[in-house]
């Protein structure tokens, strides 16, 4: 008999259900595998970028400007510019105290980069070819966890005020002329559009991250989101509840599509467009990430869009792991799900890797610079990238006893992959694995003889393979 298989990528990986209870197109493992334009595809590697970098870089920033570009970027204790050399550039409030759970943050008004670490004073660049300087005209003795620009305002998150913490507390400066930065940022001052609040939902716990949404600012705590809008005076910005129960992770778990958010929250990924939630996981890996996620460092996650791809990829520390190690990835063209490896990132930002200042790669920031998607190595070590599918339905019953006889792969690649059968008789029994090696260039087929009444598929590989489906020649030997 032979029964073909085919629509092998329109799925992904599925996690949190019993393998027996899936249909045939769904995979139930795999690493470094995506799933786009029909194909079950090999990731690729990613490449050093920006020559070797004095300290090791925790955190990116792009700046454009006009028709040249730099970028902004930190060690735990320096800021440095990248404009082909490496410069430090850390203002008079060096050497600043940055720890790895509480990142740089912030955005640029006017052409000016403004960033804060929820540690040290904000910094502003008011000149590319200077230091960076304290953010001028802001409050003294104040400190705040999150900063972004919005509507010609600078707007700062989480205060600590002479050394009190306000985690609920939104303080907005006067509103910025076009290429500066706020005259005032005094809330007593009726001459100004400065102003405070605090969010009053102390259960929601502290604010962690805001981003822009159409003529919103979306203002993240932990378990609650808010909604922040430009309005008239006296007022200035209105303030309303849009979520109770939902917030996000930590800072940096917030990527803002086109029209909608993209966020981890405590216990799920979600896109929202400020109306309507949906989970993007509850039916794939909801519970696997759950359970993998390092119960300790999980708050040195992050997200980032792979603008290039239409990829989002949430990048998180597997349990043992101190540093983001993993990335979980939605594909959100095609829907589906895959999963990558990444070399121990504390952040990444979108920006041009190359001279084309126009490009948005997605570079890694680790033990020095990375551009992913590139090549077929992890910076020189071969990417290894498998699949699987376990209590895989050929026949579409469990209860026949098969002999699987051959496989023969639709697939291409520059090298040769490893297809394994496994076979058990029940479902508690342990998977015994048979490995064969095929290469399209020299192989139509691969032949078993693999005996079991659940049958399992695991292919693997390195370099840059890509599967499109497959067909099985069996036999069927009894009933049970």
């Amino acid at each position: 008999m032979l029964e073909t298989f085919s629509d092998l990528a329109s799925q992904g990986i599925v996690r949190d259900h019993p393998p027996y209870n899936l249909p045939a197109n769904v995979w139930t493992d795999g690493q470094n595998v995506r799933f786009r334009n029909g194909a079950v595809e090999a990731f690729s590697g990613h490449v050093p970028v920006f020559g070797t970098p004095p300290e090791a870089p925790i955190w990116a920033m792009s700046v454009p400007s006009g028709t040249t570009h730099r970028w902004l970027w930190a060690s735990q204790t320096k800021l440095y510019k990248y404009d082909g050399l490496h410069s430090d550039v850390s203002g008079l409030s060096s050497p600043y105290s940055t720890t790895l759970d509480d990142l740089w943050n912030g955005g640029i008004l006017g052409g000016i980069p403004v960033i804060a670490n929820g540690v040290d004073v904000p910094q502003a660049w008011t000149d590319f070819g200077s230091p960076l300087v304290d953010l001028p005209n802001f409050p003294a003795n104040t400190i705040p966890k999150l900063i972004r620009p919005f509507k010609g305002h600078l707007i700062a998150f989480n205060l600590n005020i002479s050394s009190i913490r306000y985690p609920h507390r939104v303080l907005w400066s006067h509103t910025a002329d076009p290429g500066t930065l706020p005259t005032s940022w005094d809330v007593a001052d009726p001459t100004v559009d400065a102003g405070e609040v605090d969010l009053s939902d102390v259960l929601g716990g502290q604010i962690v991250e805001a981003q822009p949404l159409d003529e919103l600012m979306i203002v993240y705590k932990e378990t609650s989101t808010w909604t922040m809008q430009r309005i008239n005076s006296p007022f200035i910005f209105s303030f309303d509840q849009l979520y109770t129960t939902i917030g996000a992770l930590t800072t940096h778990c917030v990527e803002p599509l086109r029209d909608a958010h993209v966020v981890a929250t405590q216990d799920d990924l979600i896109i929202h467009d400020g109306a309507s939630v949906q989970s993007l996981i509850a039916n794939h890996s909801r519970r696997w990430l759950q359970a993998n996620i390092d119960a300790t460092y999980y708050n040195r996650s992050f997200i980032r869009q792979d603008a290039k791809t239409g990829e989002v990829w949430f990048c998180f520390p597997q349990n043992g792991s101190q540093f983001p190690d993993t990335a979980l990835v939605w594909n959100r063209i095609e829907n589906t799900y895959g999963v990558r490896d990444l070399p121990s990132a504390t952040y990444a930002a979108i920006g041009p890797a190359g001279s084309k200042i126009t490009e948005r790669d997605l570079i890694l920031c680790a033990a020095k610079f990375y551009q992913a998607d590139q090549g077929t190595a992890f910076d020189s070590v071969p990417v290894t990238a498998s699949v699987e599918r376990l209590a895989f339905p050929v026949t579409g019953e469990l209860d026949t006893v098969k002999l699987i006889k051959r496989i023969y792969p639709r697939i291409s690649t520059s090298s040769s992959v490893t297809i394994e059968i496994g076979t058990q008789m029940k479902l508690t029994d342990t998977v015994s694995w048979v490995p064969k090696t095929f290469n399209p260039a020299t192989d139509a087929y691969v032949d078993f003889s693999a005996v079991g009444r659940i049958i399992s598929i695991r292919i693997s590989g390195q370099a840059d393979w890509k599967l499109y489906g497959f067909e099985v020649e069996f036999d069927v030997l009894s009933m049970l």
